[in-house]
């Protein structure tokens, strides 16, 4: 396991949790029912460990491209390995946790660009100084019932104080 965005890890990784991991009794399973790609860790060790030290974790992939990581039991040595996303050029990359106590039990880690729920157009836009542009932002709850979304919109600038702003 190695820092995010980084040469030391293969390239396109999904680093579920990014480590030597072992199979002595475990065993690594797939599905995909058309709606989602799952790929199942059960009962896998971290090499050298103890074989009551088992692991249950998954991957699942969305064709929207969301990916969610989930956490059944963890047990063992949890701070040490990498978790998180990173490209082909290894260049770009998102890292939740890298040899920290992070991951546990009952646990999930979702990478998304933007919300189901939200829609923003235009997605990008360059601005003159002293100019302006209009974005429709659109939320859309369904029939999600009385659930509460919270989320803001992540503006990037050019500006040295603040380089951001965030919109709820």
């Amino acid at each position: 396991n190695s820092l995010l965005p980084g040469t030391g890890s293969p390239a396109n990784l999904l680093a579920v949790f990014h480590d030597d991991l072992h199979l002595r009794n475990g065993d690594v399973k797939y599905h995909n029912d058309g709606t989602r790609f799952i790929v199942q860790y059960e009962n896998v060790s971290k090499y050298g460990q103890s074989s009551t030290s088992l692991m249950n974790f998954e991957v699942i992939l969305y064709p929207s491209g969301k990916i969610v990581y989930q956490y059944l039991d963890m047990s063992g040595t949890l701070n040490s390995a990498t978790v998180g996303i990173q490209n082909d050029a290894r260049d770009i990359g998102l890292e939740v946790a890298y040899n920290e106590n992070y991951i546990h039990n009952n646990m999930a880690i979702e990478f998304a660009r933007v919300p189901d729920w939200l829609a923003i157009s235009p997605n990008s836009a360059t601005i003159p100084p002293g100019g302006f542009r209009d974005f429709d932002v659109v939320f859309n709850a369904g029939d999600s019932g009385d659930r509460v979304f919270l989320g803001a919109v992540h503006i990037d600038t050019n500006i040295p104080d603040p380089p951001f702003i965030d919109v709820p």
